[in-house]
């Protein structure tokens, strides 16, 4: 792990990016336990999570406060940002605007995969069960549509 300018910088299993509206890009670095951030200047730092010490999420914590243990998929809108802990069973939401990030979508049976984001704001979540859920602002995944059954091409 190292954060720096272009080749500077290491990564360790990067799994997705996401563009958000400042004209960064965000990195699950998924083995380094953390999100960086890309400027358009192409400097990398840390943007989420505690890089290189994975753990179990807190309730609420400051963005470079916050521990995650292997993160996958990212979406944003607008100034928020979910994020797949995919070893903690959680999509986790950050609040660009006051820098926190708390866990967001968490069900015993949940098994989060990866996220899209409407253009009303829901989350779209697949699950590992093969099943896409609906997610509010209340955090509650409700099923929106099941692929369990559907067969493979």
């Amino acid at each position: 792990f190292q954060n720096g300018v272009g080749e500077e910088a290491w990564f360790n299993g990067p799994s997705d990016v996401q563009y958000i509206s400042d004209g960064s890009v965000l990195v699950s670095d998924t083995e380094n336990h953390c999100i960086r951030a890309i400027t358009p200047e192409g400097v990398v730092s840390t943007f989420a999570g505690v890089c290189e010490t994975e753990g179990p999420p807190e309730a609420s914590a400051p963005l470079l406060e916050s521990h995650f243990t292997g993160p996958t998929s990212i979406a944003a809108y607008n100034d928020l940002v979910y994020v797949v802990d995919k070893g903690n069973n959680v999509v986790r939401r950050i609040d660009r605007q006051n820098g926190i990030i708390v866990n967001w979508a968490a069900e015993s049976d949940f098994f989060p995969a990866a996220l899209a984001v409407g253009t009303t704001g829901n989350v779209y979540c697949l699950t590992e069960a093969k099943t896409i859920v609906r997610i509010m602002g209340d955090g509650i995944p409700q099923t929106f549509t099941d692929l369990s059954d559907a067969g493979d091409a």
